[in-house]
């Protein structure tokens, strides 16, 4: 059984696919969050909770490392607020080899997760106190499911 260090993590985010930029150099934490709301279908006269899943409540959460330089974190980032068509792909691995916009090629082993509805609601610009590192925590929330690609 292999370990993986999530110290390779590709992310890449845009308007549009076409248009994404790697920001994998400035990401310090990534969640691809694949739920379903849990909806209680317990009958009169069960012993025990009975559950099925509802709808998708997929979510890429993310922690950027502040930049306000051309084409890095908040020049990308901010004008996206408040879209629900933002683009967004995440590899476990990748960012080392990937330096460009080109992403790495989905498998078995390396499966690329993304979206092209996805909403951002809240942006924080600023955030923090004395002497810290300029972060900015982003939960991205998909309209409909996170897409899984192995090939």
């Amino acid at each position: 059984m292999s370990v993986l260090l999530n110290n390779d993590v590709y992310f890449k985010i845009g308007a549009t696919s076409a248009t994404a930029v790697n920001l994998s150099s400035r990401v310090s934490q990534v969640q691809v969050v694949r739920e379903y709301d849990e909806v209680e279908t317990t009958a009169l006269g069960a012993v025990g909770h009975a559950r099925i899943a509802g709808l998708a409540n997929d979510t890429f959460v993310v922690t950027f490392y502040q930049d306000h330089a051309s084409a890095l974190v908040n020049q990308t980032i901010e004008p996206l607020l408040g879209s629900s068509t933002i683009y967004l792909e995440c590899f476990p691995t990748g960012a080392a080899a990937n330096t460009t916009s080109t992403s790495p090629t989905p498998s078995a082993t390396n499966p690329k997760y993304s979206s092209a509805t996805v909403f951002m609601g809240t942006w924080t610009p600023i955030s923090g106190g004395v002497a810290d590192l300029a972060t900015i925590d982003v939960t991205f929330k998909v309209n409909g499911v996170i897409a899984k690609a192995v090939v």
